[in-house]
C-alpha cells in the first residue's frame, strides 16, 4: 500500500522551550539614547532598559546568593562607561506592553568587547543561551540514580541480545562517544553491519528535571579551537554511562542492516535493544591509517579490526555510489578534514543509511504520526550569486549529470554566463526544480506490502 503525504502550515506556538521571559539577548548601547540597547539579532526589536525616573545612570541587575537566598543587586553604571564601546550587554527581556514603542528589559551582564577569542566565545555562548553547567537538581538526579559505580541491571542483562567486537570512530579527545558499529561476514557473501547508538533514554526519564534541562539544550555543542564541549546530558552520563568506551559494557539500540558486497540492502534491517562493547577507539586518523593498510602504526588493536574496517570502507564507497551516482567521486568538496575523507564517509553511510532505514519503519508504523523533515530550498539571492560566479562551470557537474542531458547542461551554462539577467533567472530555475525534485524523492515515502 501507498501511505498518504500529509501536508501542513505551523498556525501557533502552544509551548515554547524557552520562556519568552528567559530569553536574553547580547546587545549594543545606543549612543544617542543609552536607555535604548540594540541587540545584535537583527530580527529582534530594540529593547528599553528598566530604571527609576530622573536617575541618568544605567542600572546592571545581578542575582547573588545570600545564605540560602537568591538576592538582586543593582549597580548603577556610568553613562560613560555605557558608551565607551568597551562592553556588550546581556539584556534579559522582561514584556512588551501594547502601549510601549519598544519591549522593556533588563541588563544583567557586561560583556567585554576586546576582540580575542576568548572574549568572542563569551558573546557567542551568551548569545546563543549556551549553559556550560547543570543545576543542582540535575546533578543529584544523576549521582543519585546512576553514581559512578553504577552497572547494568540484571533484568537488562537477560533481555537484551551482547554484541561484542564493535569499535567507534571519532575526532581526537572526545569523550562522548555515542555511537559505534560492528561487522559480520554471513552465509552468501552477505555483511551483516551494525549501527549502535547508546540508549540514552534508559537514563533520561519523561518529565524529570534531567529531561526538561536536555530539552532546553537540545544538543551537545562543541566549540572547537580548544574550548571543552558542552554536552546535552551532564558528563557523568555523556560521558560515561552513556558513552561506548572501550572495554566497557553499554545500554544501546542497534539497527542490523545486511548488504551484498555490492552494497545493496539484502532484506529488511533488524532493530533491537542491545548491550554492546566496544573493542577499540579510533580517531578519524586511525581509522584512515587502518583504510590505507597501516596497521603497524596502532597500538592495541583487535587482531581483525584493520581488515573489518577496510571491508566496511569499501562498503561504505559502494553505498556512496549508489546514493549519490556521478556525484559520489566528489570526496572533498564539503570536507572538513580531507586527509581522512573515507574515514569521515565510512561513518557518515552508515549513519545515511541507519537513518534511513528508521524513518522508513517509523513511516510504516506510525504513518500518521512520524516526523518528516524537508530540506529548506536555497535562497534566491543566493542562487543567483552562485549561478553568476559558477555558472560556467555547470555543464562539468557530475551530480547535475544524473539529470540532464549534455545538451541541456551545455544550454544552462551559457545561460549562467550571459550578463543578461532573464537568461541567469533561467538556468537558476532549472536549478531550482532540480532541487525540488531531489527534496521530493528524498522525503515523500511510498512502500507497498
Amino acid at each position: 500500500m501507498v501511505f498518504p503525504r500529509y501536508n501542513g502550515k505551523i498556525v501557533g506556538v502552544l509551548h515554547r522551550i524557552i520562556s519568552p521571559h528567559e530569553r536574553q539577548f547580547v546587545c549594543k548601547v545606543d549612543y544617542e539614547n543609552p536607555q535604548l540597547m540594540l541587540p545584535i539579532n537583527k530580527s529582534v526589536s530594540k529593547i528599553a532598559i528598566l530604571s527609576a525616573n530622573g536617575v541618568r545612570r544605567v542600572p546592571l541587575y545581578r542575582e547573588k546568593r545570600d545564605g540560602d537566598e537568591q538576592v538582586v543587586k543593582v549597580d548603577n553604571m556610568d553613562l560613560a562607561e555605557v558608551r565607551s564601546g568597551k562592553f556588550m550587554f546581556l539584556v534579559q527581556y522582561l514584556q512588551w506592553r501594547s502601549d510601549c514603542s519598544h519591549p522593556l528589559g533588563i541588563i544583567v551582564r557586561k560583556l567585554p568587547q576586546r576582540y580575542t577569542l576568548n572574549d568572542s566565545m563569551g558573546i557567542l555562548f551568551a548569545e546563543h543561551g549556551v549553559r556550560k553547567s547543570f543545576d543542582e537538581e540535575c546533578r543529584r538526579q544523576v549521582r543519585a540514580k546512576f553514581p559512578p559505580v553504577w552497572s547494568i541491571p540484571a533484568e537488562e542483562n537477560q533481555s537484551r541480545k551482547k554484541i561484542d567486537g564493535a569499535f567507534t570512530i571519532d575526532p581526537e579527545n572526545y569523550k562522548d562517544l555515542d555511537d559505534a558499529l560492528t561487522l559480520e561476514q554471513l552465509p552468501n557473501s552477505v555483511y551483516r553491519v551494525g549501527v549502535h547508538i547508546a540508549d540514552v533514554s534508559y537514563f533520561v526519564e519523561a518529565g524529570t528535571q534531567l529531561d526538561k534541562e536536555a530539552l532546553f539544550r537540545c544538543t551537545s555543542y562543541y566549540p572547537g579551537h580548544g574550548y571543552q564541549n558542552v554536552p546535552m546530558l551532564p558528563r557523568e552520563l555523556s560521558e560515561n554511562h552513556c558513552s561506548l568506551l572501550p572495554g566497557k559494557d553499554r545500554l544501546c539500540l542497534s539497527v542490523f542492516l545486511d548488504m551484498s558486497e555490492e552494497g545493496k540492502l539484502v532484506g529488511p534491517p533488524q532493530i533491537s535493544r542491545t548491550i554492546v562493547t566496544s573493542t577499540c577507539q579510533l580517531t578519524y586518523s586511525d581509522a584512515q591509517k587502518l583504510i590505507d593498510g597501516q596497521e603497524s602504526s596502532l597500538h592495541q588493536l583487535p587482531k581483525d579490526a584493520g581488515e573489518k574496517i577496510k571491508e566496511m570502507s569499501a562498503l561504505a564507497q559502494r553505498r556512496r555510489k549508489i546514493r549519490l551516482v556521478d556525484a559520489g567521486c566528489d570526496h572533498w568538496s564539503n570536507s572538513d578534514d580531507p586527509e581522512n575523507f573515507e574515514a569521515h564517509e565510512l561513518v557518515e553511510e552508515m549513519m545515511i543509511l541507519a537513518n534511513e532505514e528508521i524513518a522508513k519503519f517509523l513511516s510504516m508504523k506510525l504513518p500518521e504520526l512520524a516526523p518528516l523533515r524537508t530540506q529548506l530550498p536555497p535562497k534566491d539571492h543566493k542562487l543567483s550569486d552562485w549561478v553568476r560566479q559558477y555558472g560556467q562551470f555547470i555543464k562539468h557537474s557530475l551530480f547535475l549529470r544524473g539529470f540532464y542531458s549534455e545538451e541541456i547542461l551545455s544550454e544552462i551554462t551559457t545561460d549562467a554566463a550571459s550578463s543578461e539577467s532573464r537568461r541567469i533567472q533561467s538556468a537558476r530555475v532549472r536549478l531550482v526544480r532540480t532541487l525540488a525534485m531531489l527534496q521530493t524523492l528524498e522525503t515523500k515515502p511510498s512502500y507497498t506490502n
